[in-house]
Parts: structure tokens; sequence; C-alpha cells
């Protein structure tokens, strides 16, 4: 349960890297370090603000707290009087995203087509929540690394991306799909223009623009 696994290339050797975390949707290894990352949805049923979901480093043999404790260890009622040793063991996150953000993807990117301080960067797709009084999600943020550590999270959008042979991000959660220049845009898929297939509108290029491709073009890494 809530465990993320490691096999060999041919399935065989399974083994439990780490645990606890409710809902592991990706993984990516650091160039750099190569150390392990994961992006996690946490629980529902405490409400618009708890428990945050959250990004990882993975730890061989650590204990993230679900069902027993969230966001470190505090308690989740019902469950954490069950097993009091595992809410004292539980791992805190590394970095906390708002609430039923609904964390899909992740890639560190280390192409050529965007400024040269986004090199190394985290790319984190946030597909959006579904069951929040005040929605949030439905974009891209970007984590800077420095010396093998995460710094702030900035927004790019849209929701859900992989790489083109370019080494450009491509994203869509669902078609239509965007790929990810280095100029920019401040435009939401969901807006009528870009229902319509509008191009979008030009924004200053400290900010990245995604332009609607066709099907055949940028194919969805998520369903």
């Amino acid at each position: 349960m809530a465990t993320i696994q490691r096999f060999d290339a041919d399935g065989s050797n399974q083994t439990t890297v780490a645990s606890g975390a409710r809902n592991p949707t990706a993984l990516a290894v650091q160039p750099e370090t190569g150390e392990l990352w994961a992006v996690v949805q946490e629980r529902d049923g405490l409400g618009d603000n708890l428990p945050s979901d959250y990004r990882i480093r993975v730890q061989q043999g650590g204990f993230y707290g679900s069902p027993y404790a969230y966001i470190g260890k505090r308690p989740q009622p019902g469950f954490a009087n069950l097993a009091p040793d595992k809410v004292e063991a539980t791992i805190t996150p590394d970095l906390l995203f708002q609430a039923h953000s609904s964390l899909l993807d992740l890639v560190f990117y280390e192409g050529d087509q965007f400024p040269a301080e986004y090199k190394g960067s985290l790319f984190v797709a946030v597909k959006g929540s579904w069951n929040r009084s005040i929605p949030t999600g439905y974009k891209v943020v970007r984590v800077p690394f420095k010396d093998g550590r995460a710094e702030a999270i900035t927004r790019i959008s849209p929701p859900g991306f992989g790489y083109r042979a370019s080494g450009a991000p491509r994203s869509g959660a669902a078609p239509p799909h965007w790929r990810l220049p280095r100029t920019g845009c401040c435009w939401s898929p969901t807006t009528p223009a870009a229902r319509s297939g509008a191009s979008p509108t030009r924004a200053p290029p400290s900010t990245l623009q995604y332009r609607r491709r066709g099907r055949g073009q940028v194919r969805s890494l998520n369903q």
C-alpha cells in the first residue's frame, strides 16, 4: 500500500524502495546527483487546505505517513492510534504544494530551449482539484535547484508534459497539447480563445509561451 517499487529491467527482483506515500504519481532522477524524486497526491476528507500534496527526495526505506500521518508527524484521525510507531517514523516532505493540487508529472529540464538559469530546474505538472470549494491547480510550475536542493516555486502553465526531440517540454493532460517555447504569454487553455484555437497573447519574455499543436505533433504522456 502506498509504496514505490523497484524492479530489474526483466521484471524480477521486486523490492520496496519507500512506503507511506499515498499516491506517488510520477518519478524522476535528478541528473546531477542521481537521486530519485517523486510527486505525491494526498488524501481527501480533511477540508480544503489539508493535507498538502508534496514532492520528495525518495529515501531508501523511508516512510511518508499514509495512512497514519500527514505532512510529517501530524496524526491522521482514526488511524494514528493504530500505529503510533508509524506516526513517529514519518518523514516530512521536502516541498509542499497547496492541498488538492493533484500533482501529475515531473521532469528535470536539461535542454537548451530556455534561458540558462532554467537548466537543472524541475518542472511539475499540476492537474488541478475537483473537490475543493475554491479550485486550485491547472498549471505547470518550475522549481529551481541550487547545489542539489530546491528553491522557490514559479508558475508557468498548463498541466501535463514530457519532452520533444528538440529538448523543449511538451504539455497536455488531455488534447489539445501544447509546446512550451521560450517566450511568454499568460493564456489559460480554459479561456474561450484557447478553446477556439486562437493564438495566445504575447507577454514579457521572462515568462513562457505555449502554442497549440496538432494531436499528431505532440503526444500526451498522461491520461
